[in-house]
């Protein structure tokens, strides 16, 4: 199972917790007129936890975060393998160093893959069980028969009207051709006005709908359990309404009282998607109650409706959701590399392992070793944020400016990636501020090219050279004015940048060609960028012009 769907799945939970007892609390303690309000923030929570599983899953910030992946691995590889010397005899105590594949690789959890499994078969056990009750409307449908009203009775809008003996007590059922369906032996006169006009209600607030779109949301989170106490609170808040327009209707809430009644003591069992007017008896009791305190002559003004209620409780969802997706943005490191071409200290130190690297710098280890295509083990420890390996290395000797041709030099890859700290210390040890790698930069055109403004500023007022080159890289200001960052440039600047200085660069092909600040902001396409440096005099000046 994916952990980020575990997560999100978790977030909704909580969620729906929360607003759980927010509800509770809110029916608790509500004046018992509210009933409006109760149906809608009920409904609106309903719907806002399919939203937080969503904007759970959306990625999160990015994180300064490493992850190694080994490639072509097909057999077990041990540190003691990769390393010369004698290898030790079968049977032999393992070495602490000793590392296998399954270090390296994951491990996935069985108990992950049985919750998306149970997840899986409950959503399709509901969704199953949903079609057939689909199914049992529409055989209803074909087993009752159409009743005409008798003359006297008088309904608020036409509906149709069918008996069938598959039903113990009045219900709406049905979407294209909804009809309220009667049981055989039930009396259509005066009295069976207000039970029809309750239906009639469900029919104008389109309750059948509503109800299929949440047994759906139930059926695809049938793992968040209070769903189905948020269901029953709805249900509760949704007949209760419909009394209410039933007695306005008619005028008449004790009659309708006294059905409800009559209604209960025949009712045995109907179709899951029925809404029919029997309930159980603490809602029956509830509803009865209900319409014994209905002030016909004041029909009062909800508070909240749910075209308020539903977009206020979406915002807050959305920011105050967490972000467990896959996170995203030039702070996360993915480095694929093949096991044989990384030295052992590397590995230790990219995976924080700080006791191996300790004995390894203890066994003489050269902290220095440079990996082919990943650099030395001070730039894995840097990119990995592990100051405890970085003072580690930096104690046995790790030279914060060796440079590594496609990675750079510690310090680069320290302002590259906004370890300030880090680079502080390498400072303090004796480390170069200007110190370039060609096609790298140098510490400040690093910082630069990350946009980390608040390394930038440190690098400048500890003394780094503002129009300091290195070919392939050029300067901070052309770095600045290739990204587009114009408050870059304005940091720059102040700090005494030259904003026509034009240096020799390679090109794609190879050739030597010459580059400015202008030249780079035009070739990019960033007009603001152009524009704000022709405003202050800057000028492409090759020496041939």
């Amino acid at each position: 199972m994916n952990p980020a769907l575990f997560d999100a799945g978790l977030v909704a939970l909580i969620a729906s917790c929360l607003l759980l007892v927010a509800l509770w609390a809110f029916d608790r303690f509500a004046p018992s007129g509210m009933m409006r309000e109760r149906h809608d923030l009920t409904l609106a929570a309903l719907l806002v936890v399919p939203l937080v599983f969503a904007l759970a899953l959306q990625p999160r910030p990015a994180v300064q975060e490493v992850d190694f992946l080994p490639t072509g691995v097909n057999e077990a590889i041990t540190v003691a393998d990769a390393a010369p010397g004698p290898k030790p005899e079968a049977g032999s105590t393992p070495n602490p160093l000793t590392r296998t594949v399954g270090d390296l690789i994951p491990v996935q959890l069985p108990w992950a893959s049985l919750s998306f499994v149970a997840w899986m078969t409950g959503s399709a056990l509901m969704l199953l069980r949903l079609c057939l009750d689909l199914g049992a409307l529409s055989l209803l449908r074909h087993r009752s028969r159409r009743t005409a009203l008798p003359g006297g009775l008088h309904l608020s809008r036409p509906v149709e009207i069918r008996r069938s003996d598959r039903v113990p007590s009045p219900l709406m059922a049905g979407y294209l051709r909804p009809a309220i369906y009667l049981p055989a032996d039930f009396k259509l006169d005066g009295s069976a006005r207000p039970i029809l006009e309750h239906e009639i209600a469900h029919l104008t607030r389109g309750d059948a709908w509503t109800v299929l779109g949440l047994r759906f949301i139930t059926a695809v989170f049938c793992w968040v359990v209070p769903l189905y106490a948020l269901q029953r609170m709805l249900s509760r808040s949704r007949e209760a309404l419909c009394d209410e327009v039933a007695a306005r209707v008619t005028g008449e809430p004790i009659q309708l009282a006294h059905a409800l009644l009559d209604t209960a003591q025949r009712q045995l069992a109907h179709p899951s998607l029925a809404l029919a007017a029997g309930s159980s008896r603490t809602a029956l009791a509830s509803r009865v109650h209900h319409l014994s305190s209905i002030d016909l002559k004041t029909q009062r003004t909800p508070v909240m409706r749910i075209a308020l209620i539903l977009p206020a409780v979406a915002a807050v969802a959305f920011i105050a959701t967490p972000k467990v997706g896959a996170a995203v943005g030039s702070e996360r490191w993915e480095v694929s590399y093949d096991v044989e071409d990384v030295s052992p200290l590397f590995h230790a130190a990219a995976r924080g392992r700080v006791s191996e690297v300790r004995a390894m710098l203890e066994a003489g280890a050269d902290p220095n070793e440079v990996s082919i295509g990943d650099g030395a083990p001070l730039f894995a420890a840097i990119r990995a944020g592990r100051r405890d390996v970085f003072d580690l290395l930096m104690q046995y000797g790790a030279d914060p400016n060796l440079p590594v041709s496609g990675d750079g030099s510690p310090m680069i890859a320290a302002a590259r990636n906004g370890q300030l700290e880090m680079l502080q210390l390498m400072l303090s040890s004796g480390a170069s501020l200007d110190a370039g790698v060609e096609g790298d930069g140098n510490p400040l055109i690093a910082a630069v090219q990350a946009g980390d403004r608040n390394m930038v500023e440190f690098l400048l007022e500890a003394g780094a050279e503002v129009d300091a080159y290195v070919w392939g890289d050029e300067t901070p200001m052309v770095a600045a004015a290739q990204k587009g960052d114009v408050r870059m440039a304005e940091l720059l600047v102040e700090a005494g940048a030259d904003i026509s200085l034009t240096v020799r660069s390679p090109n794609h092909q190879g050739q030597e060609e010459y580059r400015s600040p202008v030249s780079e902001a035009r070739r990019m396409g960033h007009g603001d960028m152009e524009d704000w440096l022709t405003r202050r005099g800057a000028q492409h000046q090759p020496p041939a012009e």
